[in-house]
């Protein structure tokens, strides 16, 4: 049976989070995990932050073989980069398990990771071997593929949770709205760039797993 797994590790257990040293109140998303001959290729998305200072916060970090800038917006910049997977930590654990990444996010706080698995010992797998390399990890929720289309789940990442019920509560969508943008974000702690965005993703998912499950149902 298929299953998703959500967890959380501590900032620093990921290569990327090398960023939060450097810089406060910045937030990563991974875009995309592409497989490779044996390596992943992500592309994500670093926001709150001048972009031309993200490379040197990656210096020195031996997981990471390079750091490539692919586009620009806003109070942000989308990124490639190239991993060295023979480092030991969360990066080596996903790639030697049976587990597929869906989804990362980053903050100063924690990252949040969400996997899919075939079957239970995937999961198994990758707690071992976070236990034999003393990666703290945190299972923060857990459900199967059935549960998520019949609409108790609806692939949001925590953070586009968390943006869509602050946004909803605070009247971001009602007519005349009762807050902006910029007013939930600075409640949130992020910026207008990164709320805009999980608002967009969160959007997406949720038709994704609701309106169009239905329809193809039909």
């Amino acid at each position: 049976m298929t299953t998703i797994i959500n967890l959380t590790v501590p900032p620093d257990e990921f290569p990327l989070g090398s960023i939060f040293e450097s810089f406060s109140g910045v937030d990563i998303e991974l875009e995309r995990v592409i497989p490779t001959n044996h390596a992943l290729v992500p592309y994500f998305w670093v926001w709150g932050v001048d972009t031309d200072a993200i490379a040197d916060a990656f210096e020195g970090e031996p997981a990471i073989r390079a750091i490539e800038l692919v586009d620009t917006v806003k109070d942000g910049g989308l990124f490639r980069s190239e991993w060295n997977t023979d480092v030991e930590g969360v990066l080596k654990g996903i790639t030697q398990t049976r587990l597929v990444l869906l989804s990362a996010t980053g903050s100063e706080e924690r990252w949040e990771f969400e996997f899919r698995t075939q079957d239970h010992e995937g999961m198994t797998e990758f707690q071992n071997y976070c236990a034999d390399n003393e990666i703290p990890i945190t299972i923060t929720r857990v459900y199967t593929i059935a549960e998520m289309q019949v609409g108790t789940q609806y692939r949001l990442t925590p953070p586009q949770e968390e943006a869509l019920v602050t946004a909803f509560d605070a009247g971001y969508f009602d007519k005349p709205r009762e807050s902006t943008l910029g007013e939930i974000a600075r409640n949130l702690g992020i910026t207008r760039q990164a709320l805009s965005e999980r608002l967009r993703r969160g959007h997406r998912n949720l038709i994704a797993n609701t309106l169009t499950h239905r329809r193809r149902e039909r």
